[in-house]
């Protein structure tokens, strides 16, 4: 409840926002070693999940030509498939070499990727 309290905004604004959040839950999870604070982290990280999806859809809806949606939306579950086996081999293969910092990784990838996505797809609208 107490996540939900603040207003949602624009989807793009607050989808950044979001995504900031997410990283750093993940880099929170990264530093503090606790497995009670990891569920934590793991209970908000599935929360921000939620919320950027469903912006993510949002987004999509908005700047997609109706004829062009159902194709949109078939690439994007197709390459989500498609990258899951490989985040599944990545993380399978880093985890065990770095451990409770693999947190930490993750939380610097989605600042990466995030930035990447604001910069090229985001700005200038």
């Amino acid at each position: 409840m107490l996540l939900t309290y603040r207003g949602s905004g624009q989807s793009e604004e607050s989808f950044i926002q979001d995504v900031k959040y997410l990283a750093l839950v993940l880099l929170m999870a990264g530093f503090f070693q606790n497995l009670f604070f990891i569920f934590l982290c793991a209970w908000v990280n599935g929360f921000y999940l939620v919320q950027i999806n469903a912006k993510v859809f949002t987004i999509i809806q908005r700047h997609s030509d109706q004829e062009f949606l159902g194709r949109v939306f078939s690439l994007l579950f197709v390459f989500s498939s498609l990258f899951s086996p490989l985040a599944n081999l990545v993380f399978g293969q880093l985890v065990p070499l770095v451990q409770w910092h693999s947190f930490t990784v993750a939380g610097l990838g989605v600042v990466v990727v995030s930035y990447s996505i604001k910069k090229l797809f985001l700005e200038g609208q």
